[in-house]
């Protein structure tokens, strides 16, 4: 994702920012992603809990690495 860097009135500083619409894109398409992996077994509401931190999770991560 393309970070901006953009000027805070408020308290006078600069902050890197991310498009909203950037990331809303690639959020939908993390969706589709998962919507596409074949389930195998039961899913419990605690295996469903794990993967849905674990991928916020690593979408934080990508988004700090790209900031690198």
């Amino acid at each position: 994702m393309n970070k901006m860097l953009m000027y805070d009135k408020y308290d006078e500083t600069y902050r890197e920012v991310i498009d909203v619409k950037e990331l809303k894109e690639y959020i939908e398409n993390l969706i589709i992603k998962v919507k596409n992996e074949p389930v195998e077994g039961i899913i419990t509401e605690e295996y469903l809990k794990g993967s849905i931190i674990n991928i916020l999770n690593k979408t934080i991560e990508k988004l700090e690495v790209e900031d690198d």
